[in-house]
């Protein structure tokens, strides 16, 4: 196409030319600047996960009163806790799991005594429901003479669980030690728990 300007003739490209040729320097510098942002970037690093600290193991059983008492050494959770007497059967066998959040005091139904010479243990039975709303966080033993109290400790291992409604018995076995010849009563205050007597020769 031809038109006449100023008395000579000039050449003008048709439009469609000019819109192609502008689309493809469009296009060429949008896939330039595409290609350079997506050149791969190492992806943040993620911060470094810690534990919180955690209490150092104990070998043998708590001496001090008012300690959390763990599982005896050498106790077999799925052992049931064979030669245990008293009255009560008992549940599930647990290990504490301190930490927990709002540790609280259950009551205890039963308490079952095992004495090998002098060296006591006690399996301790409660109702209470199921993990991870209802985890056992230790056992506190206090002894004031003759007296030996033990406390069962519940808490939450995840406050945001929905468990479902349902009651569960469990036991835990509590090492009460070596202890000195004579008659001890061994209870869980709060609880329906009988005391229960035993004798060390």
């Amino acid at each position: 196409m031809a038109t006449v300007v100023s008395g000579r003739m000039t050449t003008v490209q048709p439009v469609r030319r000019v819109l192609a040729l502008a689309l493809a320097l469009a296009l060429a510098s949008v896939l330039a600047a595409c290609s350079s942002a997506a050149a791969p970037t190492a992806p943040p690093s993620a911060p470094a996960v810690t534990s919180p600290p955690s209490r150092p193991p104990t070998s043998g059983p708590s001496t001090g009163p008012d300690e959390p008492v763990t599982q005896p050494p050498g106790s077999d959770p799925g052992s049931g806790g064979g030669g245990f007497t008293g009255s009560g059967d008992g549940g599930d066998l647990v290990i504490p799991h301190p930490g927990t959040i709002h540790p609280h005091p259950v009551a205890v139904e039963s308490i079952l005594t095992n004495v090998d010479g002098r060296h006591v243990t006690a399996k301790l039975t409660w109702t209470s429901g199921v993990e991870p709303c209802y985890v056992l966080d230790s056992v506190v033993v206090s002894r004031d003479g003759s007296a030996i109290d033990v406390t069962v400790v519940e808490g939450s291992s995840d406050p945001g669980a929905i468990c479902i409604d349902i009651a569960k018995t469990k036991s835990t076995i509590v090492d009460l030690g070596e202890l000195e010849p004579g008659t001890y009563r061994i209870l869980s205050p709060g609880s329906d728990a009988p005391p229960v007597e035993i004798t060390i020769a």
